[in-house]
C-alpha cells in the first residue's frame, strides 16, 4: 500500500514537469541561429541603446543587424572593441539570432581591407629583355 502512494506521487511530479515545459515550449517561438559575412555598407551606432550594421555578402541581399551594447561581443584585430569602432568598408563575419523578425548580432568578428598596391613596374633590364626578342 506505501509503496502505491510513492508510485504514484512519483508519477504525479513527473506528469507536473512534463507538462509545464510543454507549456513553456508551446509558448515561445524558437530562435533561429545564422551566419552573415561580407562588406559594411551601413553603419548606425548614434543610438547607443540600439546602434545596427547593414553587411552586403558578395551573393545575395543585405542583412541588417542589430547590435546589442551589452551582450554583442565584437572583435577586431583579437580585442573587444565597442560598436563605434566598425567602419563602413570594413569586412565582418557576424553569428547572429532572428528574434520576432529581427537579426540580433550575438558574435561580431570586424577587419579592416587592406590597401590595394599598385602593380610593381618592371624594371629597366626586364623592358630591354622583352625588346631584345
Amino acid at each position: 500500500m506505501r509503496r502505491r502512494w510513492i508510485v504514484a506521487i512519483g508519477l504525479a511530479v513527473a506528469s507536473l514537469f512534463v507538462i509545464g515545459s510543454l507549456a513553456s515550449v508551446m509558448g515561445k517561438k524558437a530562435s533561429t541561429a545564422s551566419f552573415a559575412s561580407g562588406k559594411v555598407t551601413v553603419v548606425n551606432v548614434k543610438d547607443s541603446k540600439r546602434p545596427m550594421v547593414t553587411v552586403k555578402p558578395t551573393q545575395g541581399q543585405a542583412v541588417t543587424l542589430q547590435i546589442d551594447p551589452k551582450k554583442t561581443l565584437i572583435m577586431k584585430n583579437d580585442k573587444v572593441i565597442p560598436a563605434s569602432n566598425i567602419r563602413m568598408g570594413d569586412l565582418l563575419r557576424a553569428d547572429y539570432e532572428v528574434r520576432r523578425g529581427n537579426n540580433i548580432a550575438k558574435r561580431i568578428f570586424v577587419e579592416t581591407p587592406k590597401a590595394v598596391q599598385p602593380a610593381a613596374k618592371p624594371s629597366a633590364t626586364q623592358t630591354k629583355k622583352k625588346a631584345r626578342w
